[in-house]
């Protein structure tokens, strides 16, 4: 269409300074690392907890019936205060553009509601623009638990294509992700594709929640990446973004949650997703049953978990290291490379409950666990495997 092909102009041409200077995370660590939080205006040292312990991204809700209390007029002001803080730490945010308010209604496809909404995206993107945000729209719409009164993904592509549309005439540069999927609904994201996603988003958000491994998402990323480049417009490059996943310790322990959440970021990155968000940052003493109050990487007092000491420690390791490649071993034995000014690292562990060893040659002299640990190179050079990830030099 003349006024969609207009747009994407105006895209190419106005977003390449803005998007060089604020793009989307590579597979260098730590940039793709993030976590979700819950608050708008942050509590006292909140933000920069958050940034000590490693994390560069933040993944929250845009509220609008925060911003949009008394209609017509916008409060940005808490907000401003949650992106000063954020700018001051050196956080990127990805705001989720969702929630129904009161003023309008509850049904997202009625015509008043979504006149209200998109006016309400407009005004927040042109407030925000141009300060490294992401902008996501809705948070799993395949559940009817968030989209009333039940999953639709053509009602959802309806709206989705008018809140691009929206951001693009405002601010034609800024980053739009979507749809934020519950685990991998292959029909609803199939469908989202065929009606046109890809043509007004510039990544795959996917929340790829489960109770096994987190290796085990490899094939789903794989998958993804199949239809992506079935459905993607010629030429355009499209993000695969694990945009909400973690493990409750209630289920797992502590020392395993934390092994996952490192070796999660991990296998994200080897398989192509490079932004990562950990759910949560803080245990939530609200959530109803006892698995969903334990997904925090700290405490609700805010005393850190043993996630924090695991992606700390792979931050001070591997601080602008790139992922290379997955060197050739046994399937359960996870040995990726990275690299940095031509030295490497190997990352190494494994999935095999009765652990393995791995043999790395005579010029391995270092190796270091997650957990702190440094292990003796064994005489004929092995090194041997765990579930804790360790870094080899």
């Amino acid at each position: 269409m003349p006024m969609l092909a207009t747009i994407f102009a105006a895209l190419i041409l106005g977003n390449a300074n803005y998007r060089a200077q604020c793009p989307l995370p590579t597979a260098v660590i730590p940039q793709g690392l993030g976590i979700d939080i819950h608050f708008v205006i942050p509590p006292n040292g909140e933000i920069e907890k958050i940034a000590s312990a490693g994390y560069k991204w933040v993944r929250m809700d845009m509220y609008w019936a925060v911003v949009e209390k008394h209609s017509p007029n916008f409060n940005f002001k808490p907000y401003d205060e949650l992106m000063d803080e954020l700018d001051k730490n050196h956080i990127r945010p990805i705001f989720i553009l969702d929630s129904i308010n009161q003023a309008y209604g509850q049904v997202p496809n009625d015509p008043n509601v979504v006149a209200g909404f998109c006016r309400f995206v407009g005004a927040t993107v042109q407030h925000f623009q141009h300060r490294g945000i992401v902008w996501e729209f809705w948070n799993e719409p395949n559940l009817d638990d968030y989209w009333k009164p039940h999953a639709n993904y053509e009602e959802y592509m309806a709206l989705a294509t008018q809140v691009g549309q929206t951001i693009r005439a405002v601010a034609p540069d800024e980053w739009y992700i979507a749809p934020a999927l519950s685990h991998w609904d292959w029909p609803y994201l199939e469908g989202c594709f065929q009606k046109g996603l890809l043509d007004v988003v510039d990544g795959v958000s996917v929340h790829p929640y489960r109770d096994e491994e987190p290796e085990t998402v490899a094939a789903d990323w794989q998958k993804l990446r199949g239809m992506i480049k079935q459905y993607a417009p010629a030429g355009k490059s499209i993000a695969m973004i694990s945009g909400e996943w973690g493990y409750s310790d209630y289920l797992t322990g502590l020392e395993k949650q934390a092994q996952y959440a490192a070796r999660m970021y991990l296998i994200n990155m080897a398989s192509g997703a490079n932004l990562t968000i950990w759910y949560d940052w803080s245990d939530d003493t609200d959530a109803g049953e006892p698995r969903q109050r334990h997904f925090g990487a700290v405490y609700p007092d805010l005393r850190a978990k043993p996630v924090v000491s695991y992606i700390k420690a792979l931050e001070n390791e591997l601080s602008g290291f790139k992922f290379l490649h997955r060197m050739p071993s046994d399937p359960d034995q996870y040995l990726f490379v990275f690299e940095k000014d031509g030295a490497r690292k190997v990352v190494a562990w494994t999935t095999r409950e009765a652990g393995s060893a791995v043999v790395l040659g005579d010029k391995v002299k270092n190796v270091v666990a997650l957990n702190g640990a440094r292990s003796t190179i064994a005489a004929d050079h092995t090194v041997a495997l765990d579930g804790t990830p360790k870094v080899i030099y």
